[in-house]
């Protein structure tokens, strides 16, 4: 629910704002998760189960969200909550298709500003696919080899 009510906020802001900030006409967004602290509850240990540690598990179940920001008009354009497991790259890929389906956005240029947890070719192939641009922080390491080649690739196909 909380979603689709976000998603009636954005569409709504796009197309009635019309001093919308932008860079280069772009929009430009930052994607980031944190883990969250939950109260003990049954429901909630069952949904997003509990963080364990060297003792055990953990006193309080713990969940993950993740946003996308839009960081010029200060929007949450997308946002999600899952299991404490759940990676920040699934969730970054489920920003991208929610991105991509609010009707306000569709003919907007993006860029995506990503942490140095988000590297992998699954992300940057749903990207460009998808016609966003976007900068990915990321270690020398996985920038060489196989990662710079299928990168390539992507860019051929």
């Amino acid at each position: 629910m909380f979603e689709s009510l976000n998603e009636i906020f954005v569409n709504s802001y796009y197309k009635n704002v019309t001093n919308c900030k932008t860079h280069k006409g772009y929009i430009v967004a930052a994607c980031d998760a944190t883990g969250i602290s939950l109260p003990k509850t049954k429901e909630f240990v069952k949904d997003f189960g509990c963080v364990k540690n060297q003792l055990g598990e953990s006193e309080s179940p713990d969940a993950n969200s993740s946003i996308i920001f839009d960081i010029y008009n200060d929007i949450i354009l997308s946002s999600t909550v899952g299991p404490h497991r759940t990676s920040e790259r699934s969730m970054a890929l489920h920003h991208i298709e929610k991105l991509r389906s609010i009707s306000a956005l569709q003919n907007k240029k993006l860029i995506l500003l990503f942490d140095r947890g988000y590297s992998s070719m699954e992300l940057i192939g749903k990207l460009m696919a998808n016609g966003i641009h976007f900068i990915v922080r990321s270690n020398t390491r996985w920038l060489r080899g196989k990662n710079c080649r299928g990168i390539q690739r992507i860019r051929q196909s």
